[in-house]
């Protein structure tokens, strides 16, 4: 048994049941060992999150300090977003803020470095201090939520039972629900990456401006 197989087990729990479902007892079964000698190779389930974050956070890519500051805050935040669709673990770490983990050496960018990363991309705009709190705490919140939204939802209909569905309500909704049955059609095939790109587009702006402001 070793560390990174426990982690690689770890990751691939998550993947399957999402991060409520990793437990050292599930992760034992999975295993196919006791939930005890876990803990020879990893201190407490804080640390495993921590080291399931680090096979993300080790992909980011540094952030170009010549290009503007809004560039730089969109360009991190979405790269956090897709390291964030393949391994949620990463966001839970950074919106948890667990900047540490007793007896755990990371590979490379540690949840700390890249919050440093991100405020001083805020703290570059000119915001005040405070602003550069409420900003990063409220977009990291958006980032988390387009990640973890879908796991959030309910389990989904059979393709042709949504389909059906669909129709149904559209039917429906054209007398009572216009607004609705105008976007329908749009609701059903919206782009999670596209939508996030539209928010930080609105709310970076509306920093931007802020700061401008100040």
């Amino acid at each position: 048994m070793t560390r990174e197989r426990i982690v690689q087990a770890a990751l691939g729990l998550a993947r399957q049941e999402g991060l409520a479902g990793v437990s050292m007892r599930k992760l034992a079964q999975e295993l196919g060992v006791e939930a005890m000698s876990l803990y020879h190779h990893v201190p407490n389930k804080r640390a495993l999150l921590v080291l399931m974050a680090d096979r993300s956070l080790a992909t980011l890519r540094p952030v170009d300090p010549a290009t503007p500051w809004t560039e730089r805050l969109t360009g991190l935040l979405q790269d956090i977003f897709h390291a964030g669709m393949e391994n949620p673990a990463m966001i839970s770490v950074l919106v948890a803020q667990e900047l540490d983990a007793p007896d755990v050496n990371v590979s490379g960018r540690s949840a700390i470095e890249v919050i440093d990363s991100i405020l001083e991309i805020l703290a570059d705009s000119g915001l005040s201090a405070q602003d550069q709190v409420h900003a990063y705490n409220s977009l990291i919140s958006l980032v988390c939520g387009f990640v973890l939204g879908p796991a959030l939802a309910l389990t989904p209909a059979p393709p042709n039972e949504s389909v059906r569905e669909q129709r149904r309500l559209s039917g429906a909704a054209v007398e009572t629900l216009p607004a609705l049955a105008g976007v329908l059609d749009r609701l059903h095939t919206a782009d999670a990456a596209a939508d996030l790109r539209f928010s930080l587009d609105l709310y970076v702006g509306a920093l931007d401006r802020l700061a401008a402001s100040k």
